[in-house]
Order: C-alpha cells, then sequence, then structure tokens
C-alpha cells in the first residue's frame, strides 16, 4: 500500500501538526505502509526551509519528504508542488490531505478526483467554532461554501482525531463522511529530574507547573498568569511556573510584561523551545502540567505528559479532555484564571490525587494513544476506503 501525505508545512514553528505529521509518518512505516509527504519550503512568514530549489527530497526514518518552493505565505501557494502530485498520482493508493484553506489542500483534492485517486481530509482544527472566528473569519465565511464544502463532500472520508472535533465539524451540517483515528505517540525516553533541576536550580525544592506546547494566544497562557498571582497569595514562593514553547517574539513580550505587572516574575521561568533530553527531563521534574487551550483539535502535548506520568490540568477546549475526564487522569476546567488556580490548588494539596491521575493518564496513552494503535487503525482505515473505493465506481 502506497499513501501520499500532503501538508501546507512541516516547520516546527507551527508546533501540533507538524509534529504530528511525524508521528503518523513512522505509526505507518511501522505497519509496512510506503509513505511520502508533499509539502513546501515554509518555515514560517518569509522565511523557508533549506535551499530555495526546485525540489528537495529527504528520506526520514523510512519516508520520504518532498519540499517545493512555496510562492506565497498566504495560502502557501507552491505551483511545483502542484505539478509534482499531478506526475506522480499514478504511484499511490490513496492521498491524505491535512489542514483546509490551503492551495496545497486544493491543488491536492482537486487534482486526485480527477485522476480517481481517493483523498481524505484532516481538517487540523480549522473548521471547529474557534478556527472559524478568530483567524481571517470573512475570508473562510466566503471560502468554505465555494471551495472546502466540495472538497470535503468528494474526500473519501474526513479524518478528526477526536469525537469532540467531529461532533464541532458536524453541526455546520456540511455533507461528508467522518472518521475518528485519535493521534499516538512514541513511548517517551525517562527523562531526569536530577538534570532539569541542575539546569534550573530555581525549581529546589518547589513544586513545578508545568506549561508546554506552542506560546500563542489560543494557548490561555494569560488565565494560566493571572492563576499563579492567585496561588502566590497562598502558597508564596512554594511553587513555580514552567513555560515551555516557542511563539511570535511580540506575544512573548507581552506575556513576560503582563506576569511583571501581576508581580509573579519571581515565579515564573521561560525556558524557551526545548526538544530531546531537555523536554523529557522537564516532564521528569513537572508535579504538574497544564494545557488550558481555548482551542485545541487534539493536544500531542497533553498526551506526552500523561505518559511521563504528570497529573494534569486542561480545558474544554483541548479535543481530548473529555477522554482525560473518562478516565480521570487529570481536571478538565474553564480556561479563566480563578479555574485554573482552583485545580492547581487542589493537586497541589493532594499528592495521592496527583498519583492517582499519574497512573491513570499512563494507562490510558497504553490503551488509545500510543504509536502502535494510531498505525494500525490508519492502516484500518485505508484498507475499509479502499475496499470500498473498488466496489462503487469514482468520482
Amino acid at each position: 500500500m502506497r499513501i501520499l501525505h500532503v501538508i501546507p508545512s512541516v516547520a516546527s514553528v507551527h508546533g501540533g501538526p507538524s509534529r504530528a505529521i511525524t508521528l503518523i509518518e513512522q505509526s505507518l512505516v511501522n505497519q509496512n505502509v510506503v509513505v511520502e509527504t508533499a509539502t513546501t519550503d515554509d518555515d514560517g512568514p518569509g522565511k523557508r526551509l533549506g535551499h530555495e530549489i526546485a525540489a528537495r527530497h529527504e528520506s526520514l526514518a523510512g519516508t520520504s519528504r518532498w519540499f517545493f518552493p512555496k510562492q506565497t505565505d498566504f495560502y502557501k501557494v507552491s505551483f511545483p508542488l502542484g505539478r509534482w502530485i499531478s506526475k506522480n498520482l499514478e504511484r499511490f493508493d490513496l492521498v491524505h490531505i491535512h489542514s483546509l484553506f490551503s492551495h496545497t489542500s486544493i491543488t491536492a483534492a482537486r487534482r486526485a478526483r480527477r485522476a480517481g485517486v481517493p483523498y481524505i481530509v484532516r481538517p487540523l482544527g480549522v473548521l471547529n467554532q474557534y478556527g472559524l472566528q478568530h483567524r481571517r473569519a470573512l475570508l473562510k465565511r466566503l471560502s468554505l461554501p465555494l471551495i472546502e464544502a466540495p472538497i470535503l463532500k468528494h474526500a473519501a472520508a474526513v479524518h478528526f482525531t477526536d469525537d469532540a472535533e467531529r461532533l464541532d465539524v458536524e453541526e455546520l451540517g456540511l455533507p461528508l463522511r467522518s472518521v475518528v483515528v485519535p493521534l499516538g505517540i512514541p513511548e517517551l525516553i525517562q527523562g531526569s529530574q536530577k538534570r532539569f533541576l541542575q539546569r534550573h536550580s530555581e525549581f529546589q525544592g518547589r513544586k513545578m507547573i508545568l506549561f508546554l506546547s506552542r506560546v500563542d494566544p489560543k494557548k490561555g497562557i494569560e488565565s494560566l498568569l493571572l492563576a499563579v498571582e492567585i496561588l502566590k497569595k497562598e502558597f508564596g514562593n512554594g511553587f513555580r511556573l514552567a513555560i515551555a514553547g516557542d511563539g511570535k517574539s511580540d506575544y512573548i513580550g507581552k506575556l513576560k510584561k503582563l506576569s511583571l505587572s501581576l508581580g509573579i516574575t519571581n515565579l515564573v521561568t521561560w525556558l524557551g523551545q526545548i526538544e530531546g533530553d531537555e523536554k523529557s527531563d522537564a516532564y521528569a521534574a513537572a508535579d504538574i502540567y497544564v494545557l488550558p487551550s481555548y482551542s485545541e483539535n487534539f493536544g500531542i502535548a497533553l498526551v506526552e505528559a500523561m505518559s511521563s506520568g504528570i497529573a494534569c490540568v486542561t480545558s474544554p477546549g483541548v479535543a481530548i479532555s473529555s477522554s482525560v475526564v473518562n478516565a480521570e487522569a487529570g481536571l478538565v476546567v474553564n480556561s479563566d484564571g480563578p479555574a485554573l488556580a482552583g485545580a492547581v490548588k487542589r493537586l497541589l494539596k493532594k499528592e495521592s490525587l496527583r498519583d492517582r491521575f499519574a497512573n491513570n493518564g499512563r494507562d490510558l496513552v497504553r490503551r488509545e494513544f500510543s504509536l502502535d494503535v494510531m498505525g494500525y487503525r490508519l492502516k484500518s482505515l485505508y484498507e475499509t476506503l479502499l475496499k470500498d473505493q473498488n466496489q462503487t465506481p469514482r468520482f
């Protein structure tokens, strides 16, 4: 079986989607599926990955990636990518498209349909209420019925990573065939609390609250800082917040100014972007992980935290929050300062509750969010769609 993935960008600056495509590729290779990915050389606005050449090919852990120059930042327009897809579609059994409202998604869907190759669309959260209202809202309202709706209608399936995301999109009343296949992560290498404390001695003897995700306005970090101000009144210097992740410098500057105005700069450490051992060590050192996003179509970092054995606090805007509640793996509260402070306070005071949530979180990840489970489910989905395709006329 040969699967082509198409995604606007794999740059780390875009956070979860870029991480997810790597995990999907890896899970399918483990299932003996031949995987290639076509993307642009985008590395954020005005930036490019590697050299500006007609096409760049890379092999990564058994997969092949093709990078094509973008002509615009807006919609990631790449005409060379479209031409390559047309020439190479016959090599693939199915196309898996990631994201919408992008030139790469439009050209992949239209060319696949024209060639009679079935395709799947994974919207990446751009169709939920937050995504439609907070980023180019007018443009999306105009584009959705004319461009994206036909793409969804003719897709062999629309891939959601959680029931919450699926239900949110189905409320739009668009004709589509929805399937839910959660993302999965590999088993994480155990980090070292000792190593982390050697690098960050300010956490020595204090409870550590960790936020690790992309630093973006939708993540609810302002509310988390307000929660720290509230917690300071009861716990003093007995705890400290670590904020790990990258984002736009002006936005990070605003957050630091907010922490200064709240009088909590002595309780916040800005770790920046961390990967590898540094990330594993941060998870190992943390007592509580918090992800208070207003909108999150999955939440890979939350899954990683649960896999690392950390009691978690998250919000209803994170799609897998219902799974966290059902598994009793953490607390789900609104993304406002008092609610977050109350949840963290409860966990700080009850070690037994933190331990119970940590154990349940590990079990949940092994059962539902492992790399092997995702790979098996995706391969089974592809096989089912291809079987159905062979039994019915193509579009």
